[in-house]
């Protein structure tokens, strides 16, 4: 039976969790994970890639946040997606991830028999 949530509407079952996959957050190539700078900040100063990543928190936290409404939540939520996958790409470009470093490294000379 459906019932009326408080500010989402009616569900028909049990809420669905999303998993993202997991993208650091530091620097490129590792290092300490530091917290994301503002976005204004990251505007203002920093690289496309650091303001991806404090867009990514902010819209991150008002997906989580109660009070963002249901209508809102499914537009962030696409939007964060392609936000974790564009850092995800551009870090695979730049050889900074595990999957970019393994396309960098050389093939080595396969021996036919």
């Amino acid at each position: 039976m459906a019932t009326n949530r408080a500010r989402g509407g009616y569900s028909s079952g049990p809420e669905r969790v999303v998993s993202l996959p997991k993208v650091p957050s530091g620097p490129p190539g590792g290092g300490s994970p530091r917290k994301p700078m503002s976005i204004v900040l990251a505007a203002d100063q920093g690289s496309y890639r650091e303001l991806l990543v404090a867009l990514r928190s902010r819209i991150a936290k008002a997906v989580q946040d109660d009070d963002t409404p249901a209508r809102e939540v499914a537009a962030l939520t696409l939007r964060l997606l392609d936000i974790v996958k564009e850092i995800a790409e551009l870090d695979a470009a730049e050889g900074t991830d595990d999957v970019g470093a393994a396309a960098g490294t050389p093939d080595e000379e396969w021996a036919s028999s």
